[in-house]
C-alpha cells in the first residue's frame, strides 16, 4: 500500500509544488496520476522514490515510513520499486541485455540468476530476440520497453512510471499501457503519471487528479463517467 498523509513540498525559492496531499493506492491496484503541466505529478513521484523529501506530512510504502528512512537505506527501498521515466536513459555503449541486467549486477546476483531473469524480463516485453542489439538500433517504443524490462527484472511489487508514453505515438502508447496492465493483472501495484487523458480514460482504472499542487480528485473513471471518492 502507498499512503500520502497531509503531504506538502516547497522549495527554497518559495515555490509550493504540493499542498495537503492525501491519497492511498491499495496493494495490487493500478492507478493513473494526471494533471496539467506543473500540477505536481513528477514532484509527487520524486517523493515516493526518495529523489525528494516532503516538507510536511508523511508517506508510507507498506510498513515503511519514508520520512524516517535514512539515506543509507534508500537502495534497499528502491529494490522494492520498479521506476520508469519518459526517457529510459539507456546506456548507449551497452547491449539491451546489459542494460536490463544492470540492477541485478549492482545488487550482486550470480550470472546464472542474472541470465534467467534478464531473458524472462525481455520475453515479457517482446524483445528477447533483440538482447544483443544496442539502443541506437531500436525504435523509441522498443527503447521504452527495454526501460520497462530493466524496471521489472528484480521483480518489484510496485511499478512507478513518470510519463512513460510522452514521446510515443498513440499506437505505441497503448501497447506500453497494456504492458503495465498485464503486470497489474499478476498482482503488481502500478502508479502511472500521464497527461494523456484520452488514453487513460479508456483503461478503466482509478485516476488521481492534481491541480496547482493540490489533489483535485481521487475518482474512478469508467468511460465518460467519473465517480469521485475524495
Amino acid at each position: 500500500m502507498i499512503r500520502f498523509e497531509s503531504v506538502a513540498k516547497s522549495y527554497a525559492n518559495g515555490y509550493q509544488a504540493l499542498s495537503d496531499i492525501n491519497c492511498t493506492v491499495q496493494s495490487g491496484e493500478m492507478v493513473f496520476l494526471t494533471g496539467h503541466s506543473g500540477a505536481g505529478k513528477s514532484t509527487l513521484l520524486k517523493l515516493l522514490t526518495l529523489i525528494e523529501r516532503p516538507t510536511k506530512g508523511t508517506i508510507h510504502i507498506n510498513d515503511v515510513c519514508l520520512n524516517k528512512l535514512k539515506n543509507r537505506h534508500k537502495p534497499k527501498l528502491r529494490q522494492r520499486l520498479g521506476i520508469i521515466f519518459q526517457n529510459p536513459k539507456l546506456l548507449e555503449n551497452h547491449s539491451v541485455y546489459e542494460n536490463v541486467a544492470l540492477p541485478l549486477v549492482i545488487s550482486g546476483c550470480c550470472q546464472t540468476e542474472i541470465k534467467r531473469r534478464v531473458r524472462a524480463a525481455l520475453d515479457k516485453v517482446g524483445l528477447l530476440r533483440k538482447e544483443k542489439l544496442f539502443p541506437e538500433s531500436l525504435s523509441g517504443g522498443e527503447q521504452q520497453r527495454v526501460g520497462i524490462a530493466r524496471a521489472i527484472v528484480h521483480k518489484p511489487r510496485i511499478l512507478i512510471a513518470d510519463e512513460p508514453t510522452g514521446n510515443l505515438d498513440p499506437e505505441l502508447s497503448k501497447e506500453i499501457m497494456d504492458l503495465f496492465q498485464a503486470f497489474n493483472q499478476v498482482g503488481v501495484t502500478v502508479l502511472v503519471a500521464s497527461h494523456d487523458l484520452g488514453l487513460i480514460g479508456i483503461m478503466k482504472h482509478r485516476i488521481l487528479t492534481l491541480y496547482q499542487g493540490k489533489m483535485l480528485s481521487t475518482g474512478v473513471h469508467f468511460g465518460n463517467n467519473e465517480v469521485h471518492s475524495g
